[in-house]
């Protein structure tokens, strides 16, 4: 399967490559080693067990499912397969936002973030520490994905000013929905720069290491692992706290500019973010986030 994968991936537009890869890897353990001829509906089973041992839902079981069909699709086509093995269902879909932060949790989060940086025991935990409130800095300030980031790198970016003379943060992304380009705030810029610094290549990446355990052990610290509901938080909320903070502290912004810059639907903007900022948020508006 591995190698029908490479095989599948290639024949990719250029633009999606990256999006398959971010998704095979968190699977590709169970599926590279198997072959073909033994993939069965008794198989999906087997990696639904597998796969839940990480505490994964089903709505990324549903992603991970979509991936593994569309390779056994392509080795239809390539007259490898004769049909599809029967695909289990991976249960409900909770249709639910993804958990995001209030004004206030992002504040306290952030400053306990920079805190940590400070109060580091060695150099090495320390780094690791100033890379996480620098990738958290700049989800905040730019709206991307956090797969969007991880393959983001030093030469896609320039920092250019507003008519108002402000720093902002040009960034050529790509992501599931293609490439575009997308106008950062201010912290991003220096984020940038101060990392630049250090950057062998312009082509390196700008943030080469993952922070997801780190963050997490950040979110137990600030006590926000879990939202007022009860829905677990991770990196991806950073993403969903940006988008809702631009709507909260712009009420009359035009959502096609937020869309297109967060590089979603006007849709989904109004379903999953406008509707939830309900009238007791505007009231907190004045207390805006300030960057540290």
């Amino acid at each position: 399967i591995a190698e029908l994968f490479s095989a599948y991936c290639a024949q990719l537009e250029t633009r999606k490559q990256p999006y398959a890869k971010q998704k095979w890897s968190p699977i590709a353990p169970f599926w590279r080693a198997l072959l073909l001829s033994t993939v069965t509906s008794d198989t999906f089973k087997t990696f639904y067990t597998w796969r839940r041992r990480e505490k994964v839902k089903a709505h990324t079981l549903h992603k991970d499912v979509v991936l593994i069909r569309q390779i056994l699709k392509y080795a239809i086509d390539q007259n490898m397969l004769d049909a599809l093995p029967r695909i289990p269902s991976v249960g409900t879909i909770a249709k639910n936002p993804r958990p995001w932060f209030t004004p206030q949790e992002l504040v306290h989060l952030l400053k306990l973030a920079e805190d940590r940086v400070m109060k580091a025991p060695n150099v090495t935990v320390r780094q690791q520490r100033q890379d996480l409130w620098d990738t958290l800095t700049f989800l905040r300030a730019s709206m991307l994905r956090v797969g969007e980031l991880r393959t983001l790198r030093f030469h896609s970016c320039r920092v250019e000013k507003n008519p108002d003379g402000d720093k902002m943060l040009l960034c050529e992304v790509t992501g599931k929905r293609g490439t575009r380009t997308v106008v950062a705030q201010a912290p991003a810029a220096w984020v940038f720069e101060e990392r630049a610094k250090s950057a062998d290549d312009p082509s390196d990446l700008i943030f080469p290491s993952h922070c997801r355990d780190a963050f997490r052990e950040l979110l137990i610290a600030a006590e926000l692992r879990t939202d007022a509901q009860g829905f677990e938080r991770n990196l991806k909320s950073m993403r969903a706290t940006a988008i809702s903070l631009m709507l909260l502290e712009n009420p009359d912004i035009n959502l096609t500019m937020v869309a297109r810059n967060a590089g979603t639907s006007i849709q989904m903007i109004d379903d999953f973010y406008a509707k939830r900022l309900t009238a007791e948020m505007h009231k907190d508006k004045l207390s805006a986030v300030p960057f540290s």
